[in-house]
This record gives C-alpha cells, sequence and structure tokens, in this order.
C-alpha cells in the first residue's frame, strides 16, 4: 500500500500513480498533478473542505483530514529541532492555509 502525497491517506494501491484516483481527496495522479505541485493541491483540497471523495468506500472510521494532513506534512518537519519544544497548528478558516507555531517549553 502507498500513501498518498497530496492528502496522506495510506491505503493507496502501488499503482495509483499510474492515473489512479486517491478516494479520499480525489486527485488523478499523472493528470491533476501534471501542473499543480501536491501542496497546492492539498491546500485546494482543504479549501472545498476536504471531503471525502468516493461515496463508494467508506472512510476509516479515524479518518480527519484537517489532522492527519497537519500530522502526516507538517509535524514532521519539526522533528529535527533539538530542544524540546511545543507546536500548535491553525488551519485558517478557509481551510487554505496551515499556520505552524513553534514554541519554547518553559524549563
Amino acid at each position: 500500500m502507498t500513501m498518498c502525497p497530496v492528502c496522506g491517506y495510506r491505503c493507496l494501491p502501488d499503482d495509483v500513480f499510474d492515473h489512479g484516483i486517491c478516494p479520499s481527496c480525489g486527485t488523478e495522479f499523472g493528470y491533476d498533478d501534471v501542473t499543480l505541485t501536491h501542496e497546492a493541491l492539498r491546500l485546494e483540497w482543504l479549501a472545498k473542505g476536504g471531503e471525502w471523495f468516493d461515496k463508494s468506500i467508506t472512510p476509516p472510521s479515524s479518518w480527519d483530514p484537517v489532522a492527519d494532513v497537519v500530522a502526516t506534512f507538517y509535524k514532521p518537519r519539526l522533528a529535527s529541532i533539538s530542544r524540546p519544544v511545543r507546536t500548535e497548528f491553525r488551519v485558517d478558516k478557509m481551510m487554505t492555509d496551515v499556520e505552524t507555531k513553534v514554541l519554547p517549553v518553559a524549563s
């Protein structure tokens, strides 16, 4: 199984990048990602509400598009910080931008 580079859904078949469609975000690989980056597609999907795309497949019970995107694509960038920090994530009202704050932990 493969992870979607747009929404982070982790149950894609390995051959999805040959014009397959992600059931979570609806990205058609080899078509949608020819003119837009995966990050641009991600923000566009979230701006439209981040809804589950394929109605014939039931999303996992733990599926949360914003939490999954933040955990998959934004938290890992902070992993290389060598001192204790606290992170806060905020998605703007239109769901078009994710703001990440890294705050020092009080000693």
